[in-house]
């Protein structure tokens, strides 16, 4: 909310909405019955979890599919709600998030064993 109070303010008031269409809501609802707030934070915990595992490199691919997963998630729900900025934003983050995955990397250690 510090960072972008207008942002924390309309997530705050749309993400009920995303808790009623989200994907598999009766399959994990079931198995964890997570309030509106609960789950905001949930995914927010998640989002931030992946991220710092991929800026430290630890178990980065499984926290790359982690967030695509998310996105792809949070794409289905602004379908669901006919929300086409949500959806394009979140689609574009899956498509980066992907190309991310699929992309050779090279690393400096590697690089110098081919050249010796």
């Amino acid at each position: 909310p510090d960072l972008n109070p207008e942002m924390a303010a309309e997530l705050t008031q749309k993400f009920p909405s995303y808790h009623r269409v989200m994907p598999m809501r009766d399959l994990v609802l079931e198995q964890y019955p997570l309030t509106v707030d609960e789950y905001k934070m949930a995914i927010g915990a998640v989002e931030v979890a992946c991220g710092v595992m991929m800026l430290v490199g630890l178990m980065d691919t499984l926290a790359n599919l982690t967030l695509i997963a998310v996105m792809a998630a949070a794409t289905m729900a602004h379908h669901e709600l006919n929300e086409t900025e949500g959806m394009q934003t979140t689609a574009v983050i899956a498509a980066l998030l992907l190309l991310r995955l699929i992309m050779p990397r090279s690393s400096g250690a590697k690089d110098k064993a081919k050249t010796n």
